[in-house]
């Protein structure tokens, strides 16, 4: 029986990002040591050990698929389960890469959480992105600075009240000459 990068073998790898996705075979080769590797990690979590929460300056990503044919003889640890979704954090200067696992059995709640990506995983992912952008998740819109606007409604104010007392000044004298002529 394989052991090692065809052990999980005939196996794809999609990655998604923004606006594209790439797919590739994983079976043997660099791209079979990273994914031998990844679901190593993933068969750790599931017994129960993950990493701390990555830094807030990750936020975009990439989704990662594991597709596994169905004539494979070893099935992945996540398979039969409705839920299996991992997420590639990219690092970025001295930040590593994270891998976010969001997984659930059929008879458990959903588990959430991090692993650190390791170096091959990264490395496979970067071999496979030609350009694909990540992921974005939708950024809160700016606050508006309160004072900035107070004062600008202050303004507005004041040159509403100037122009209603220049009218009224305006029809006071039209009025008073109304008045001085009739007299």
């Amino acid at each position: 029986m394989a052991k090692g990068p065809d052990f999980y073998a005939p196996l794809t790898i999609r990655i998604i990002g923004a606006g594209g996705e790439r797919t590739f075979d994983a079976n043997g080769g660099l791209d079979g040591d990273a994914a031998w590797n990844f679901v190593q990690q993933v068969e750790v979590y599931v017994a129960g050990q993950s990493v701390a929460l990555p830094p807030q300056a990750l936020s975009a990503n990439y989704e990662i698929d594991f597709r596994q044919d169905s004539t494979a003889v070893n099935r992945l640890p996540w398979y039969g389960t409705p839920t299996a979704q991992f997420f590639y954090y990219q690092g970025r200067g001295s930040v590593p890469s994270y891998v976010r696992l969001h997984m659930a059995r059929t008879s458990e709640p959903v588990h959430d959480t991090w692993l650190l990506a390791t170096p091959s995983l990264t490395d496979m992912v970067q071999r496979h992105l030609q350009g694909l952008q990540p992921v974005r998740p939708s950024q809160p819109r700016p606050a508006i600075d309160s004072t900035a606007l107070g004062f600008g409604l202050l303004v507005a104010l004041a040159l509403l009240a100037g122009a209603v007392l220049i009218r009224r000044g305006r029809l006071l004298a039209v009025a008073a000459g109304r008045q001085a002529n009739t007299a």
